[in-house]
């Protein structure tokens, strides 16, 4: 199952206020490869005038970087980023692969994404109402018939 399955990992950095960053991490196989991009002039000098209050300091143009200011540029990135490091990859997921949980699906055939597409709202809808009862074993079924989907990868 594994082998065919990419996970993008988004976290995101808000230690102190202000901060806006988000981090990417592709996982696929054992292995994790990290989401850059190259920092655009006008990327360079915002991050410059946030971080160090000067348009003439640390970051430049063209500068690789594993900070995004948004969510959905990690996005964005990993998509374009995860056949090219792992070309045997089937499907991409948005999640941490340490959960079998269905998943938002990015990248895949249309027959996975046609069949998952509605288990990943029907989970996140599943869990605002965890503590309803019955709630556990609809997500439980829900889970079995999600690895069911990807072990037939």
């Amino acid at each position: 199952m594994k082998n065919n399955i990419c996970y993008l990992t988004i976290t995101e950095y808000q230690l102190f206020i202000g901060s806006e960053h988000y981090y990417g991490a592709l996982r696929c196989n054992g292995e994790k490869v990290e989401v850059n991009h190259k920092m655009s002039e006008k990327e360079a000098t915002y991050l410059n005038n946030k971080d160090f209050k000067s348009p003439r300091s640390f970051y430049k143009k063209g500068m690789e970087t594993m900070r995004f200011a948004t969510y959905e540029s990690v996005i964005d990135k990993g998509l374009k980023l995860y056949k090219k490091v792992f070309p045997n990859a089937k499907v991409l997921l948005l999640g941490n692969p340490a959960y079998i949980e269905p998943m938002e699906v990015l990248s895949a055939s249309k027959e996975i994404r046609e069949k998952t597409s509605l288990m990943h709202l029907q989970h996140c809808e599943y869990m605002e109402k965890y503590r309803e009862e019955g709630m556990d074993e609809k997500a439980d079924k829900l889970y079995k018939e999600f690895k069911k989907i990807l072990e037939q990868l």
